[in-house]
């Protein structure tokens, strides 16, 4: 096995492992936050736990498109099986995805990493291709095809940016999710998706302006 394989095994020994450490949804926030960011925190937490993908969460939380990069792409068969997949060991070949997310706005800037364990032989022909060549994250494939599909989130975790699966520009100390969800079309298991987020800074306004106060009206004067 050469060094890229090796890597990868790793990379499906770990999801593996994620997975049968339990569905128990973890949500602890960090004790070191004060009140205003542990109340964002808290509240991102919750509306990740619910969304389908890190693309969707961050589409909505910024305000404004989100894109992906394709950073890994590599195919294998498991020598294990795949109780997620409902795979049996050497079953089907599996293809490793990550994408880095980035921001649509200048300068780019990395949000996200979305890693998916894919079984591409079960998606439809419309989709099969752009996926194999990682075009674009699952998420927005399935979509763009305007096909049914479900997100089933199994695992929440809190982690910093320094321990996150790709390193940005973020302080190590930022808080970070990693979600790992389950995806199927049409009830049929097609992917085990792995995404680690950290928590979106607002951005400012890149006008520069600033919202104008709303004058406070004048005291009144008593009547004598």
């Amino acid at each position: 096995m050469d060094t890229n394989q090796g890597a990868v095994a790793a990379v499906i020994a770990t999801r593996i492992r994620l997975l049968r450490a339990g569905r128990r949804m973890t949500c602890a926030l960090p004790r070191r936050l004060q009140p205003g960011p542990r109340m964002r925190w808290h509240r991102f937490m919750s509306v990740a736990a619910s969304s389908r993908s890190a693309q969707e969460l961050l589409t909505v939380e910024l305000d404004r498109p989100v894109t992906a990069r394709a950073i890994s792409n590599h195919v294998l068969t498991a020598d294990q099986p795949l109780p997620p997949l409902q795979l049996a060991a050497g079953e089907l070949p599996v293809r490793i995805l990550e994408h880095l997310l980035l921001d649509s706005r200048p300068p780019h800037r990395p949000l996200a990493v979305s890693s998916a364990m894919l079984v591409a032989a079960r998606l439809p022909s419309t989709v099969r291709g752009r996926a194999r060549r990682g075009e674009d994250t699952l998420a927005i494939l399935l979509e763009q095809a305007g096909l049914h599909w479900t997100a089933e989130t199994r695992r929440v975790e809190q982690l910093t940016a320094a321990t996150a699966a790709y390193r940005t520009e973020l302080p190590d100390d930022v808080p970070t999710i990693r979600i790992t969800r389950h995806v199927y079309l049409l009830g049929t298991p097609v992917a085990l998706v792995i995404e680690d987020i950290p928590l979106p800074e607002p951005t400012p306004d890149p006008t520069g302006s600033r919202p104008t106060p709303t004058p406070r009206p004048a005291p009144s004067t008593p009547s004598r």
